[in-house]
């Protein structure tokens, strides 16, 4: 946690991501659509611009079912914020853990995990 306090990033994430007097809250559990919102992650990148990914729990808080990776983007250094984007539909299986790391200067890789059908194969 000191690690923490002492990163101006992970202090800037932790008060963009989660609600504050006088903050954005990005996530909000029970709107747009999703019943709860987990694991938020956020890239700093130039010019201001933050992606920031979640997991969107469509049905439930629990760890299984159908879970979307979403995202909303400012271009202005989190003054501002846009829509709900959806990155990952697995249908109505679970796409997990969003992990956006930044790959060179204005790029953002979001690899996932996938739960897959064992039925289909």
């Amino acid at each position: 946690m000191k690690k923490c306090l002492l990163n101006p990033l992970c202090l800037f994430i932790q008060g963009a991501l989660f609600a504050r007097p006088g903050k954005t809250v990005l996530f909000a559990s029970g709107t747009e659509g999703y019943a709860s919102f987990r694991k938020p992650a956020m890239v700093a990148l130039p010019q201001g611009r933050l992606p920031a990914f979640c997991e969107g729990r469509v049905n439930n808080a629990g760890d299984f079912g159908n879970a979307d990776i979403l995202r909303k983007a400012s271009n202005y250094n989190g003054k501002t914020w846009g829509s709900l984007q959806l990155v990952v539909d697995n249908g109505s299986l679970h796409a997990d853990n969003p992990a956006p790391p930044s790959c060179g200067k204005s790029r953002v890789a979001n690899p996932t995990v996938q739960e897959c059908d064992a039925t289909a194969v």
